[in-house]
């Protein structure tokens, strides 16, 4: 009978496991081919997408740039936010009523978000990693 809950417990750990690495593959950072940053820590990246860190380090203000609900979208909230997508919506919405920020230009997919980014030397987004081409260029996500 042990042995049938350790069984248990070893797929249960790796169904759970899984999921969040097929979720790393679903969505890269991009920013403009300009842009002299070439990595980010994971806390950079959630403080830039909540707002709270609004200058790259040459000092210019940070643009940036959300997709409309798709699987990038999802994937990156869930993995960089630790949100759901409807959290994150309802963060946006709350600093805007307090007026605290205004919530970042959201566009319809991955085409958009790299045409946005191809040409605002300020901004950083997300796409998924089939769609990467030579108009912008991927971040490297450390932890």
């Amino acid at each position: 009978m042990r042995y049938c809950l350790d069984v248990i417990l070893v797929v249960l750990l790796v169904a759970v496991s899984v999921p969040e690495a097929a979720r790393a593959a679903d969505y890269v950072l991009v920013v403009n081919r300009d842009n002299p940053v070439r990595t980010l820590t994971e806390q950079e990246a959630r403080l830039m997408f909540l707002g709270k860190k609004t200058a790259w380090p040459d000092g210019r203000s940070v643009t940036i740039v959300l997709q409309d609900g798709n699987k990038a979208h999802s994937s990156f909230v869930q993995g960089v936010l630790h949100r759901s997508s409807q959290q994150y919506g309802i963060y946006w919405k709350k600093a805007l009523f307090t007026g605290t920020a205004i919530p970042p230009r959201t566009l319809k997919g991955d085409a958009d978000v790299k045409a946005f980014v191809a040409t605002t030397p300020t901004a950083i987004g997300y796409i998924s990693p089939e769609t990467v081409d030579a108009s912008v260029r991927v971040l490297e996500v450390r932890q």
